[in-house]
């Protein structure tokens, strides 16, 4: 797919079929084929399913029906890029889109030379003004157990605040005003 020619097909200037190399499909078969260059378990190619998904719905973006149906196609592979994710790969995505998660006053560090124990490693580490703090990162739930943990590397870094990321925050009391909670629920990973 990488280095297939594409080219929209018109007939009285409405995009009616894509054209790649020597076959030409209609909408439907081209959804078809995103879900399919996901690949399977072995081969999780969410990158080119995503980007493709998101160029047919731009080039047939008039018919309100293929904009329902392709919606539910692009969740499920947003979703599925998600789950198929491991919490290194929701660790990469945060240190390297930190001002798009947190705001452009924040800065992803390296682990900070006068910051290492190594009983005490948080997932990441972020830069506020002159502060540091530390990341707990989990691929799904932000419990009660992730949060014990963030407190810890809060004391033991003596941080005026931490940053806790999980799909949902499930923890049975109510969120330290130190943290701050970021859901990952929806992040593009590749």
């Amino acid at each position: 797919m990488k280095n297939n020619l594409i080219k929209i097909l018109y007939d009285k200037n409405i995009p009616i079929y894509i054209k790649i190399e020597n076959e030409i499909i209609d909408k439907y078969e081209a959804l078809s084929l995103a879900i399919s260059l996901r690949g399977n378990n072995k081969n999780n190619n969410y990158r080119d399913a995503i980007i493709f998904m998101e160029f047919i719905r731009n080039v047939f973006n008039y018919d309100y029906t293929f904009q329902n149906i392709s919606n539910i196609v692009y969740r499920y592979l947003l979703k599925d890029s998600v789950e198929n994710n491991n919490e290194l790969s929701i660790q990469e995505y945060f240190n390297n889109n930190i001002n798009k998660v947190l705001g452009q006053e924040y800065s992803y560090i390296k682990q900070p030379k006068d910051f290492i124990m190594k009983e005490h490693l948080p997932d990441s580490w972020v830069k506020y003004k002159e502060d540091i703090f530390p990341v707990e990162i989990k691929k799904y739930d932000f419990d009660n157990k992730a949060l014990k943990q963030l407190l810890r590397y809060i004391n033991v870094y003596k941080s005026k605040k931490g940053i806790a990321v999980g799909k949902k925050l499930t923890i049975t009391e109510k969120l330290p005003s130190n943290i701050t909670f970021i859901s990952c629920e929806g992040w593009i990973l590749f």
